[in-house]
Order: C-alpha cells, then structure tokens, then sequence
C-alpha cells in the first residue's frame, strides 16, 4: 500500500477558512454601517427612505447571508477531506493547484 502524506489540498481548504473568516467580517463591516446610516436617515430622509430602506436592509441581510454560506461550503469541504491521502493523490493535486495538469 502506497505510504500516506498530509492531504495539501486540506491544507488549502484550512487556509482559505482563515482567509475568508477575516474577509467575511471585513465585508459585514463595511456593510453593516452605511446601511445602518441609509436606512435609519442620517443620509437621506422622507417618503423615498422609507421606501428604500427595506430594500438596503434586506440586500445587506442577503450578502451576509452568502458570506455564511460560503463558510459552510468551506467547512463541508473540510469535514469531507481525509488527514492523509497517498502521496501519488498529493502529488496530482499539487500539480493540478500549480498548473501543471
């Protein structure tokens, strides 16, 4: 039986739920203020706020909803990637991330 070796494609995986965990709040931040401020007045105010500010609040709810979402295909992906993999399976996934296939 070929001898085992860190999976790298689950160290890929591991290091993009890192990256995208600081990206994601990084995203709500940015978000979560000018829509507070759109939508509670301070930027504009009368009948056409109170007609848009649903329509902000539900698009910031929604991008922080597809944020979760990729974090929980992120995790999937982790929970489904073995520890180990043989190292001619480690070896084509590198090639593959590199390019080469």
């Amino acid at each position: 039986m070929a001898d085992k070796v860190p999976n790298p494609r689950l160290a890929d995986l591991k290091r993009l739920r890192a990256e995208w965990t600081a990206r994601s709040e990084e995203i709500r931040t940015a978000l979560d203020g000018p829509a507070k401020d759109f939508g509670g007045g301070e930027v504009i105010s009368g009948a056409w706020r109170d007609k848009q500010a649903p329509e902000i609040t539900g698009r910031k709810d929604r991008v922080h909803k597809l944020v979760g979402n990729v974090l929980s295909a992120i995790d999937a992906a982790i929970a489904s990637a073995p520890e180990e993999v043989p190292e001619s399976q480690a070896k084509m996934y590198r090639w593959m991330r590199a390019g080469r296939i």
